[in-house]
This record gives C-alpha cells, sequence and structure tokens, in this order.
C-alpha cells in the first residue's frame, strides 16, 4: 500500500523492496495513493495536513480499493508505505475480527512529531499541534507490532521518544535509487589536476547542516577546493545560503539549486569528494540520510559526521566520521588519503545484500 507512482528517489527504498522480493519469486501486488505518490504533494500535505480534505473523494476510492483486494486475496504479508497514518487506522477499524493485523507492516520511515517539532523547530507555539501529532503517531505505533524504520538507531530513540517496547521495530535501510537506475556517467571530469572537487547533494533544511560546509569552504584555499553543492529547501532556503556566503566572502561554492536525480548524480560522480549531513540535532545522529547510500553506490570518498547509525553499516572503506563542526570538516578534507581502486561495483552489491538481510529477517522470516 501507498506504492508510488513515480521512480523518484524519495520513494527508492520502497521501489528496491519490491524488486528484491520479486527477485526471489514472491508475487508482490502494489496498491497506488495518488494523494502520497507525489512527493511534492506528499510534503505539502505533511506540513498542512487539512489540504487533505481535497483528497477526501480520491482517498475514499483508495480505502475501498484496499477492503476488496484484502478481502479477495490471501496474503502472507502486508507493507504499508510512508506515511501510513490513515492505513493504519483504517485497517485497525474494518479488520479488527480478521487474521490480517499481525501480518501488516507499517512503515515508519519518518515521524512528523520528530522531524516538524523537534528537528526543525515548526510550530513552536501551536502546542495543540504538537500534542495531536505526537498522539496520532504514539497510537499507531502502539496498535501494531510490526514497525519499518531505516536504522537501529532510529529504533531506540523512537522506543525512548514514544514509550514503545523496541522489540516492536525491524530495519529496511533506504538503500538507494542506483541500485535500479541505469546511469550513463560521464568519462569527463570537472577539474584540473591541482583542485579537489567536493560536492554535496540534499534539502537545505537543519538535519543536514549545509551552512557548516559553507564556513568549511571558508576555511579552505580556494585556489585548490571547489565546493558543489545541490538542493534546496522546503522554503527556497538557498536563497538564504547564499547570501550567507556573501557575507563570509566565501567564492569557491557552486550552488546548482535542485537538479533532477540523474543530472545530480552524473555531476557528483565527477568529483573528488562528497559530504554528508552535518547536523546538531539527535535525529540527525541517528539516520543514515539517501545521499550517503547514493554517495556508497557512486564509489566516491566520504565525510560525514559521527553517529551510531552510520556504524550500523561498518563494511565500506572510504567513509570518514568526524565531529560535526567547520574545523573537524577541514582536517578531515586536508587530510584525507584518497583510495584510487574502483569500488562502484562492490559497494552496490554490499548495498544490496544489506537490503536483502533486513528483507530475510522480518519479510521473509529467514531469521
Amino acid at each position: 500500500m501507498n506504492y508510488p507512482e513515480q521512480t523518484q528517489q524519495d520513494f527508492a527504498r520502497l521501489i528496491n523492496i519490491r524488486a528484491i522480493l520479486e527477485n526471489e519469486g514472491i508475487n508482490v501486488i502494489t496498491l497506488s495513493n495518488k494523494t502520497w505518490g507525489d512527493y511534492r504533494k506528499k510534503t505539502a500535505i505533511l506540513k498542512n495536513p487539512f489540504l487533505l480534505i481535497k483528497s477526501i473523494p480520491e482517498y475514499l476510492k483508495y480505502l475501498n480499493q484496499i477492503k476488496k483486494t484484502l478481502n479477495n486475496n490471501n496474503y502472507d504479508k502486508i507493507i504499508v508505505g510512508y506515511p501510513a497514518y490513515i492505513e493504519a487506522f483504517y485497517l485497525k477499524s474494518f479488520f479488527r475480527r480478521k487474521k490480517i493485523l499481525n501480518k501488516v507492516f507499517i512503515d515508519f520511515f519518518i515521524s512528523i512529531y520528530d522531524t516538524l517539532v523537534l528537528d526543525r523547530k515548526y510550530f513552536k507555539r501551536n502546542f495543540i499541534f504538537k500534542f495531536v501529532i505526537y498522539q496520532v503517531e504514539k497510537c499507531m505505533l502502539r496498535k501494531y507490532n510490526n514497525v519499518i524504520i531505516d536504522t537501529y538507531a532510529n529504533a531506540n530513540r523512537y522506543s525512548k521518544l514514544f514509550n514503545i517496547d523496541i522489540n516492536k521495530f525491524s530495519r529496511i535501510i533506504v538503500s538507494s535509487s542506483l541500485l535500479n537506475t541505469k546511469i550513463d556517467f560521464p568519462t569527463n571530469d570537472l577539474k584540473d589536476d591541482s583542485k579537489t572537487n567536493i560536492g554535496w547533494v540534499g534539502s537545505i533544511i537543519p538535519l543536514h547542516g549545509v551552512e557548516k560546509i559553507i564556513q568549511t569552504a571558508k576555511l579552505l584555499d580556494e585556489k585548490k577546493y571547489l565546493f558543489h553543492l545541490i538542493g534546496n529547501g522546503p522554503k527556497n532556503e538557498i536563497d538564504n545560503l547564499i547570501i550567507f556566503a556573501k557575507k563570509l566572502g566565501v567564492r569557491n561554492v557552486t550552488f546548482y539549486g535542485k537538479l533532477p536525480y540523474e543530472e545530480s548524480m552524473k555531476l557528483l560522480s565527477k568529483c573528488d569528494l562528497l559530504l554528508g549531513i552535518f547536523g546538531d540535532s539527535e535525529k540527525a545522529k541517528s539516520v543514515i540520510s539517501f545521499k550517503i547510500f547514493d554517495y556508497i553506490c557512486l564509489g566516491k570518498p566520504v565525510i560525514t559526521q559521527k553517529s551510531n547509525a552510520l556504524n550500523e553499516l561498518g563494511l565500506f572503506e572510504d567513509i570518514l566520521q568526524v565531529e560535526s563542526n567547520p574545523s573537524s570538516i577541514t582536517n578531515a578534507i586536508v587530510n584525507f588519503k584518497f583510495n584510487i581502486k574502483p569500488t562502484i561495483g562492490n559497494n552496490r552489491i554490499k548495498i544490496e545484500k544489506l537490503l536483502v538481510s533486513d528483507l530475510n529477517k522480518i519479510i521473509m522470516n529467514n531469521e
């Protein structure tokens, strides 16, 4: 359920899950929800839930489709993709007496309370919204025994935050769209031999700590180090970031704005070194973002902040974890020893094996 209608990078995990299950010979039937199938529409609704009112007729058709599908078929497992709020309560209400609920896996990829309230500091004065969304998420987590998250670190944090039994949580890594995307990477380079090109991609949000990358660029010799930043924020934060860079007198950063996924990957593939996340919140230390998996699949050296979540991978060379401050990032860049061995193919295989392992533990029941 909630399977994406679009093959965007933001839906990589669900798309890869389906591909792997089908490769294992498992019959997978998907139900797509038009309300959540478009990433931009989904983001807008999560910021303003009242927008769902316009989608009520569409959503009722979708819920009726769920009812017909579950009544007419016998399923071994049911995955409700993020965001699973309405489906979770619908299934609990209308299938209470049927042996379905224990087969349901709720995808809790992102907590709205954690993301908007704790991390991004939205709704500071709207105590009612904060209380309601916290209780909704807590209630949903308590109603189901199978909850999918992206890292064990997040499982520990959510268990404490919502007072939920940690044994309810199972990990499926977010992985990368590169596992199932064919891209003709360019053979030409961005640079001459005297310069190091450093890349970053993502949303300009507190989780990513992009300002620290700008401060790092200021500390480095602009004639030797060039930064390539791809992405924007939900409120066009790139404008403020450009102003911030100008105030610091930074001249070795190129801002590309938001680019199509394939174009972003092509640009990053030409860089020498890629940067991860450097946020200050607990969430920043508990997740492994899409960009990290993309970087790994590109076979590029990575510098990112220290986190318990990243330690869960434990398989990859050329990932350097540092303290989340410009000085530490700068020292890491200057002293980084590049591995010249080609690792693109090997890294993709390792990521896919991790994903298969996670699925084996919870979906295929091969513990």
